[in-house]
This record gives structure tokens, C-alpha cells and sequence, in this order.
């Protein structure tokens, strides 16, 4: 009987795939049909980005009681990802590696405030480590600006800063980052733009629109950068879905916006958001029953959607598309210009608003120092009554700091 060798084998294999026009296995030990140049490509941009990239690893203090004494012990700390962002050693990371909250359930409901690390220590790609320290942070957009210690000028390699607004759906990205898994190595996972400015509930507070990356994530890389086929950097990756099964949908903040944020950070040591003083809901059945906004006109025993409508033809007023003033701050500047709780917002600088997303869409339009126009109307004796106004947008705090 004849032996067949394992060459024998590969080459009868190469010659029948020949014959019946099927592709032959790849010799490079890449699939057929992929893109190994692009691949390759992407791969020598993360190389020019890795020595801007850096461990982030942080040690909090806490206090115990062991019932003999009352002393201070290093807990276990974190332990993300972060980039060099200028050439001051400037380092921006995810805000959670350097701030936690209060530990417990119950200090979270308190007064108790959130706890930033005693010690932060950066770690580059080559081995060099060095302190750092903080300078601020941005809780909103999940950011924090660090300053290393003691270091050379020519032992800093700032990362490349792209352009976010070119982004596209589609586009490819590679994300650089670190994580508990490869610890000292970092990771280069390959994924795409799957959307731009998601609605995501977890970033209702903060008015910054994220990208939707498809790639994967582990703990660790928070705080990792995404970078374009130019080798620039165009997000920071500081969210992930809360979703079981969504394990591959995460948010990314746009590197322009983060500049913004870095940039006011280091010259303010904050950021300064538009304000106007006021909070708003979207109208539902239960504010319209709360202060009788609106009742059983078609005489059915419920109000509905045909209520509205024939409300609508009476007054003028689709409560389907206007937000509820449920607060007013008096010394503010929608308060300066007699907009009071139980009014109703109807434009945002000529803009209906419906929903807290399109109100939220308005605001981002703007910027500190900004004059808009409200108009919103206000029922005295059932009769309601337009108002128009324009202010001035500030930031919380404003009129205070004019005081000093």
C-alpha cells in the first residue's frame, strides 16, 4: 500500500483546488480574500500611535478601624488607558480610574463626596514609569487630565490629533488600548463607525454626541484611543452599552469635543457648559392631570390624543410639542427673563421643541456668551399667553464669579 506524506497530501490538495478552480490556501496564513495590505496598514499606523499610549494605574487610601486603631491602608486602585496629549506631559484618561464614588449604596445617596486617587502612576509602552498627577477632570464626558512628573521633553510623544467632524458610517478604525487581560501589552482591535450621535440614556446629563464604534473592549482600555486610516487619532473610547448582549457596541467621544474639553480643563480647571437656569420635562399624561393642563373634551372619560387635537384647534397649542418648566432658578437667565414653573416651552431660538433630545440638539448649537430667543407660553384664568424673550447663555457659576 502506498504512504502518503503530509507534503503528498498539500500538494494533491493545491493541485485538485487548481483543477476545480477553488482558491488555494493561503500560504501567509491569512484568509482568502483578506485585505492583508490594509490590514498591515492600519497595523504601521498603531505602531507610529503606541509610544503615546500609556497605563494609567491608580492607589485610593481608606480609612479602617480595626477596633485597636484607626489607621489609613492602600487599597486596591484601578487601571485604564490614557494618552500623552502636548508636549507638557499632559496625559488625558477615563474619569473613573481616578475618581470613585462613595463605596457604599448609602454614601452614594449622601453627602459623601466622590474620592480622587493618592497616587497615579504612568506607565509607557517601553517600560518608563513616572507619578502623575491631577489636574482635572470632566465627569459629563467621563475625562480626566493628568500632569506627569518629572519628565524630559524629548521623552514625550504626542499623539496625533485627526479630525473628528469627517468622520463617517462605515469608516474603519483600529482601537489602541491596554486592559486586565494583556496588562503590560497593548491591544489592537480592528471595527468600524456603526453610527453617529446614538441616543444612548446613560449620556442624557451631558450634551456631548458620541460615536457608535463597533469593536471589542475589555476593562482596562477605557480611556483607549480610536484611530482613522491616517493614524489619527478621531475618538476616545470611554463608554460601553449596558447591555448583556451587547458586547460589542461602544461610544467613543469625538477627539474635537474632547479637545474642547481638555483644552478648558487646562485653563480654566473646569469646564464651563451653557446654563440657563431652568429644568424641563416632556409632557405626558400625568403633568397634564397634575396641573390641569388639559381634560376629557370628547366626552369618552379619557384623555387622548384626539383631546389634544381638538385642544389644539381651540387654543393654538399641540401639547405633543412643547417641554414643561417644572423649575426656574430666579437668579438665572431664563429666570431674568420671567420664565417661571408651570409655563410650557414652545421654540428654542426659533426651533419647536418637542422632546428633551431636540431641546438638548438646540443647546449643543451654542456656545457661552451666546444670545438666543425662548418663546413659551403661560395659562392665566384658562387663557394662555405667549412670551418671547432673549438672553444671554452663561455657565453655572458665572454670577459668582463676577462678584469676586
Amino acid at each position: 500500500m502506498r504512504v502518503r506524506t503530509p507534503f503528498t497530501i498539500t500538494c494533491m490538495a493545491i493541485s485538485l483546488a487548481v483543477v476545480l478552480g477553488l482558491p488555494a490556501v493561503a500560504t501567509n496564513g491569512t484568509t482568502p480574500g483578506y485585505d492583508m495590505e490594509f490590514s498591515q496598514f492600519l497595523q504601521s499606523q498603531g505602531a507610529i500611535t503606541e509610544p503615546s499610549i500609556v497605563i494609567v494605574e491608580t492607589r485610593f487610601m481608606r480609612t479602617v478601624n480595626d477596633g485597636f486603631e484607626v489607621r489609613e491602608i492602600a487599597t486596591e486602585g484601578d487601571f485604564a488607558t490614557g494618552f500623552v496629549y502636548n508636549d507638557d506631559g499632559i496625559v488625558v484618561t477615563e474619569y473613573t480610574a481616578v475618581v470613585h464614588a462613595p463605596s457604599t449604596y448609602a454614601g452614594a445617596l449622601s453627602t459623601l463626596s466622590s474620592q480622587e486617587a493618592d497616587y497615579i502612576l504612568i506607565r509607557f509602552a517601553d517600560g518608563r514609569t513616572y507619578e502623575a498627577e491631577l489636574i482635572g477632570t470632566d465627569s459629563p464626558s467621563a475625562l480626566a487630565v493628568l500632569q506627569i512628573k518629572n519628565i524630559e521633553p524629548e521623552d514625550i510623544v504626542p499623539i496625533r490629533i485627526g479630525d473628528s467632524d469627517d468622520v463617517i458610517v462605515g469608516e474603519p478604525i483600529l482601537f489602541l488600548g491596554y486592559n486586565w487581560i494583556s496588562r503590560s501589552r497593548i491591544s489592537y482591535d480592528f471595527g468600524v463607525i456603526s453610527a453617529l450621535q446614538p441616543k444612548y440614556a446613560s449620556v442624557e446629563e451631558s450634551t456631548n454626541q458620541y460615536f457608535q464604534i463597533n469593536v471589542p473592549q475589555n476593562p482596562g482600555n477605557e480611556g483607549g484611543v480610536v484611530i482613522n486610516s491616517l493614524g489619527d487619532v478621531i475618538a476616545i473610547m470611554t463608554d460601553i452599552a449596558p447591555y448583556r448582549d451587547a458586547t460589542e457596541i461602544h461610544f467613543g467621544l469625538p477627539i474635537n469635543l474632547a479637545a474642547e474639553i481638555v483644552e478648558a480643563i487646562l485653563d480654566e480647571g473646569e469646564v464651563h457648559r451653557p446654563w440657563f437656569g431652568f429644568r424641563m420635562l416632556e409632557l405626558n399624561p400625568q403633568i397634564e392631570r397634575a396641573y390641569s393642563l388639559i381634560s376629557d373634551l370628547n366626552g369618552d372619560g379619557l384623555v387622548t390624543n384626539s383631546d389634544r387635537d381638538i385642544y389644539e384647534a381651540d387654543t393654538g397649542i399641540d401639547l405633543r410639542e412643547a417641554l414643561f418648566v417644572v423649575w426656574v432658578d430666579v437668579d438665572s437667565p431664563t429666570g431674568d427673563a420671567g420664565m417661571r414653573e408651570g409655563d410650557i416651552l414652545m421654540e428654542f431660538n426659533g426651533v419647536p421643541v418637542g422632546t428633551m433630545q431636540e431641546l438638548r440638539n438646540q443647546i449643543e448649537r451654542y456656545r457661552i456668551g451666546d444670545r438666543v430667543t425662548l418663546e413659551w407660553m403661560r395659562r392665566e384664568y384658562a387663557v394662555w399667553d405667549p412670551y418671547i424673550a432673549e438672553i444671554t447663555i452663561e455657565y453655572s457659576g458665572q454670577r459668582d464669579d463676577e462678584e469676586e
